[in-house]
């Protein structure tokens, strides 16, 4: 059985295995995990993407999903639609950027999360 500081010390390592996947680069471009899988949730299961239902599904603060959007934005990668039926509410779309974007992060997103799942194993092992 670990010791209190032993334990420590694994939370440590296991923080900075974690800590790499909030932001992954590319080449050329760098990309917070969250706006990666916001792009997601837009481009595939989405019809009408609201940050609300997103911060709900992951259990996310509706503050630091605010502030991931509006980087998005700012970016121009996402951008605001206008509902047909309610002129109040608003919609986010991918743009051609955001989802050139997210094709070409997709092998940098999936190599980080696998290297962090095997060290993430020999952690526990």
């Amino acid at each position: 059985m670990l010791s209190f500081d032993e334990l420590l010390d694994e939370t440590w390592k296991l923080r900075k295995i974690t800590n790499r996947i909030s932001r992954i680069d590319s080449e050329n471009f760098t990309i917070s995990i969250i706006q990666f899988m916001m792009l997601h949730e837009m481009i595939y299961f989405e019809d009408s993407f609201i940050t609300r239902d997103f911060c709900s599904k992951y259990d996310i603060g509706k503050t630091f999903v605010s502030m991931q959007t509006t980087d998005l934005l700012k970016k121009d990668l996402i951008s605001s639609v206008t509902s047909n039926k309610d002129h109040r509410i608003h919609f986010l779309k991918p743009t051609l950027l955001g989802e050139k974007t997210y094709q070409n992060m997709i092998p940098f997103v999936e190599s980080e999360i696998k290297s962090i799942k095997h060290d993430i194993e020999k952690l526990i092992i």
